[in-house]
């Protein structure tokens, strides 16, 4: 018996031996498994910044992988949690084997670079509790198998940006769900209403996307919900009351959204509320009294909806709330005394409203940091003891009906950055009511009843770029101390009594870009240090006594687009060198006693709106050449003394013509011109000759022969070129006819000397004109331009018009007999494929400069796809195209193989580029889009990277032997290695290079999102 029990004991024990043993080498077998999964998903990834990828990663490595990065295990050594967040991660989950990881609890591959969709095999990881992959750039649908997962507490999928589709209704499955962030997708669609049914979420976040219709009613069954944000979406109706079953939420926020109706008055017993963010939606009615029981409330936004009414009392119950912003509304009534009691309030917002009554003075007893009262009917004069807390930032309370003085605590409110009492009746001496203010850059005191003289105090505010003082009664001389301040780029002293000159030491103000001195009683000449004033676009000296000529310095203010000198005293002529304005929207001489001719170069200015020289002693000839302007629309050149024949143009029809001598043209008002004015046709000039031919002697008669045969062939040579007028001044910035002549001349009628490039259109010619301007001019071969012409003169109207820092200026087109000519702007640092090609060249080209090329390519292409309308596309993107100015900024040039797209027609076109930049779609479908620029903008981004054309690379980094490729590869090698921040923004830029270098142009990102996003890299350096 006792043998029988042993025997029993000992098979017993050898059947859990045997049992141990299987489970054992199961548990090896998954294991071995596991690390071969691994493996096989390393393989198919990359890293962003060139480091090792995953190193502790390697077949070596003992069995499991629990000491791999990234890698914890449970007790039987299989994986339960996988972290990869913030490890430069670049690659899909599609050889991610889901199916081998049934313990994994926790994935997290947040702050990577993980593309691609998200595979419905998730739905495998049955014990899956934290799912995290936000920050990435996912794409697709959120799967419906992800409901699957029963035990999921948190799930993490923000800010992929191309996650779409709606919320799928099996994330109500998840009844273990306590957290749901999705928010900076494109999610569309409307929220399920059976997410009610996850009793344990503590937070949403669905803001910023595109979801719809109404908020369920069953949110309110979210009992343990502390966060709610959604906003940023296209969400319409109420807002539930239902919300009031809320007991634990502290963040409520859904601006941005369509809401409408009343704010619901039961928000007032969700006592856990601590922010409020209900702004820039359609709600009406007033704010709830039940608003000021949210004693723990900090901040609350209500502006920019349609809310009506007082504002209630008991919102100075507030104890903790530190920002209040109401503005924006119809709200009435006087600001409560109550709000003295808000001893947390920093910022006040209560602009765009109907408010009235006086500031209470109980606004004293608060620390604000900033007032905003703008736009309202408020009366009465300004607290003095306004800024005694010593915080206050910005005191905004223009546009009311305050009376009084400045109040004396902001002489030394040295935190103040920005004040507007502007357009009130606030009076007091100027000089004696601030003091110097060290961070304040921004100040508004117009159209109030200031005296007094402008102080030197103003000066020493060493960060004041915006001062607005006009429309007061100031006196005095403008200080010469303007000039101690470089920074400031606005300043207006319109509308006051100033008298004296304009300082010269002005022209040290070199950031000015708008100065307003109109409407005083200034005098003296206008300043030629004015012209060194480079960022200057707005100048007004109107209704002053300025005398002497208009300085010819200031057509060096290229950027100049409103220039205003009328009803002065000036003489003289007209420079000529107003042609170089180009950026000119409104030029107003008028009121002055300008003499001589209107100049032809005023043809130059195509951007040109509004034209006025009316009242001063002009003669002459309107010139022709202005027929051309086609922006010109409002046209006064009354009262001179012009004469003969008007334009031919929209804008001349209605012009203002009245009291000259001698005008004729079709306008109101105006005679057509006489015939006997035109000039005389062939048959009148052989009459002429064969009179003086009767009259002289015989002896001549052969003479007189030969004169005549040349004379007929002369005159038709003349009949000839007239018949090309037309295409000769169709399109141009300046008078075409002399243009060409001196271009020819330039040129030596296009001798190979001045030859700087070649291509398959044409050939391009660098002529220095007699004027000293330099153009570069493209000489199109005859089979170059369009076989419809009207197109082709079309599209050029529209690249002449183009305004971009990183664009080529496009003067205009020039059509001869002889010659067919494209006139650009002239760019001394030649082009981009030079500067690569050539050794000594491009070692002085360094990161800096290189990464600058390539953000202003893309902000070129970004503003011709998306600015322009209809949108532009380049179709020739090279780095023969890109030119280089003397600082080494980028410009795209060669507009004469472009294409304007018309958004509703397939645009198919003749094949155009260069070899090694072409997508390759056009090689079959021939059809332009915005895409083939993109893909040609990645080749020349890799291009400049690399030094040289990436030829065959391109290739390579669409294929999986990628993972191969380092950093260094993709490095022009003559120049020294980047930096560690440097490097950042080189791989940052590779990776946008390679998506838009995709074979599939749907992959490619547009070139906003190149743009913008290369813009950030570069902001974050």
């Amino acid at each position: 018996m006792a043998s029988l029990i042993i025997i029993i004991k000992k098979a017993t024990f050898l059947n859990t031996l045997l049992f141990a043993t299987l489970l054992c080498v199961a548990n090896s077998t998954s294991s071995v498994d596991q690390v071969t999964a691994l493996l096989k998903w390393k393989s198919s990834l990359h890293t962003q910044n060139n480091t090792i990828l995953l190193p502790s990663w390697t077949d070596q490595t003992t069995i499991p992988a629990c000491n791999w990065y990234g890698i914890s295990c449970n007790p039987e050594g299989t994986v339960s949690r996988l972290n990869l967040s913030s490890s430069g991660l670049n690659g899909t989950l599609e050889h991610f084997s889901f199916s081998l990881f049934p313990n994994l609890t926790h994935l997290e591959l947040s702050l990577n670079y993980f593309f691609g969709i998200i595979p419905s095999e998730i739905g495998r990881l049955s014990k899956l509790v934290y799912l995290d992959f936000s920050s990435n750039q996912f794409s697709g649908i959120i799967p419906p198998e992800i409901g699957g997962l029963r035990n999921l507490a948190t799930l993490h999928l923000f800010d992929n940006q191309y996650i779409n589709g709606s919320i799928p209704e099996a994330i109500c499955q998840m009844r273990s769900l306590s957290g749901l962030a999705l928010y900076n997708n494109t999610i569309s669609g409307s929220i399920p209403t059976c997410l009610g049914q996850l009793s344990k979420l503590t937070y949403i976040h669905l803001n910023i996307n595109n979801i719809s219709g109404s908020i369920p009613n069953e949110m309110g069954n979210l009992s343990d919900l502390e966060e709610l944000h959604m906003n940023s979406n296209y969400l319409s109706g109420s807002i539930p009351t239902t919300l009031v079953n809320l007991k634990k939420l502290t963040v409520l926020i859904l601006y941005e959204n369509h809401l409408n109706g009343s704010i619901p008055r039961e928000i007032g017993k969700l006592s856990s509320l601590q922010w409020v963010e209900l702004e820039m939606n359609n709600l009406s009615g007033p704010i709830p009294k039940s608003l000021g029981e949210l004693k723990s409330l900090y901040l609350l936004r209500l502006y920019s909806n349609k809310l009506s009414g007082p504002i209630p009392q008991e919102l100075g119950n507030l104890i903790s709330l530190s920002n209040l912003q109401l503005g924006d509304n119809q709200l009435n009534g006087s600001i409560p005394s109550s709000f003295g009691n808000l001893q947390s309030l920093e910022k006040l917002s209560l602009s765009d409203n109907k408010f009235s009554g006086p500031i209470p003075q109980e606004i004293e007893k608060l620390n604000l940091v900033l007032i905003e009262m703008t736009n309202n009917s408020f009366s009465g004069s300004v607290p003095d003891k306004i800024c005694n807390g010593g915080k206050l930032e910005m005191l905004l309370v223009g546009d009311n009906n305050l009376t009084g003085r400045i109040p004396k605590s902001l002489y030394n409110c040295s935190s103040l950055r920005r004040l507007r009492f502007d357009g009130n009746q606030i009076t007091g001496d100027l000089s004696e009511s601030f003091g110097v203010y060290p961070h304040l850059n921004y100040i508004n005191l117009n159209d109030n009843k200031f005296h007094g003289e402008v102080s030197n105090n103003w000066s020493k505010c060493r960060n004041l770029t915006t001062m607005q003082m006009g429309g007061n009664r100031i006196s005095g001389n403008i200080p010469p101390s303007f000039g101690n301040s470089p920074q400031l780029e606005l300043l207006n002293l319109s509308s006051n009594e100033l008298v004296g000159e304009i300082p010269e030491e002005f022209g040290r103000i070199s950031g000015l870009v708008s100065l307003y001195l109109s409407n005083n009683q200034l005098s003296g000449v206008v300043p030629m240090n004015l012209g060194l004033l480079d960022e200057l676009s707005y100048l007004d000296l109107s209704m002053n006594k300025f005398n002497g000529s208009i300085p010819s310095s200031l057509w060096n203010c290229s950027k100049l687009f409103h220039l205003n000198l009328s009803s002065n005293k000036l003489t003289h002529e007209i420079p000529l060198q107003i042609g170089r304005l180009f950026h000119l929207s409104d030029l107003d001489l008028s009121h002055n006693s300008l003499t001589g001719e209107i100049p032809s170069s005023l043809s130059s200015l195509i951007s040109l709106e509004m034209l006025n020289l009316s009242h001063n002693q002009l003669s002459g000839y309107i010139p022709k050449s202005m027929g051309s302007m086609n922006a010109l629309s409002s046209i006064d050149l009354s009262y001179n003394r012009l004469e003969g024949p008007i334009p031919v143009s929209k804008g001349f029809t209605n012009a203002s013509l009245v009291g000259n001598k001698g005008l004729c043209g079709n306008a109101n008002g105006l005679q057509r011109c006489e015939s006997e004015t035109q000039t005389p046709n062939r048959n009148q000039k052989f009459a002429v000759f064969i009179s003086v031919s009767l009259l002289g002697a015989l002896l001549f008669g052969g003479l007189l022969g030969i004169f005549i045969f040349y004379r007929r062939k002369s005159v038709t040579s003349m009949d000839e070129e007239d018949k090309h007028r037309e295409d000769f001044f169709s399109i141009s910035s300046f008078d075409g006819r002399e243009t060409y002549h001196h271009i020819v001349k330039a040129t030596e009628d296009f001798n190979g000397a001045y030859c700087i490039g070649k291509g398959g259109f044409g050939s391009v010619y660098k002529a220095k004109m007699a004027s000293g301007e330099t153009f570069a001019v493209k000489r199109l071969h005859s089979s170059s331009e369009m076989v419809n012409r009207d197109d082709f003169l079309n599209e050029i109207r529209a690249l002449t018009r183009i305004r971009h820092r990183n664009i080529v200026k496009l003067h205009g087109y020039c059509s001869h007999a002889q010659n067919s000519l494209l006139v650009y702007e002239y760019l001394e640092g030649g082009s981009l494929a030079e500067s690569l090609n050539n050794n000594e060249v491009a070692q002085a080209f360094d990161w800096n400069k290189r990464v600058n090329v390539i953000k202003g390519v893309a902000h070129a292409l970004s503003y011709m796809h998306h600015d322009c309308s209809p949108p532009i596309v380049h179709r020739d993107i090279s780095s023969k195209n890109i030119l280089l100015d003397a600082e080494c900024e980028a410009c795209v040039s060669d507009f004469g193989t472009s294409k304007i797209l018309n958004p509703e027609s397939s645009n198919w076109s003749n094949l155009a580029g260069t070899y090694g930049y072409l997508a390759p779609e056009l090689g079959c479908s021939m059809k332009v889009t915005e895409k083939c620029d993109v893909y040609s903008f990645g080749v020349l981004a890799l291009e400049v990277i690399k030094g040289e054309h990436p030829g065959n690379i391109i290739d390579v980094l669409s294929s999986p032997s990628m993972e191969k490729m380092e950093l260094k590869d993709l490095l022009d090698h003559r120049l020294v290695v980047p930096s560690p921040e440097m490097k950042k923004i080189i791989t940052s830029i590779l990776v946008i290079a390679i998506r838009c270098v995709n074979s599939n142009p749907e992959i490619r990102p547009t070139m906003y999102d190149v743009s913008q996003k290369i813009a950030c890299f570069i902001s974050d350096m």
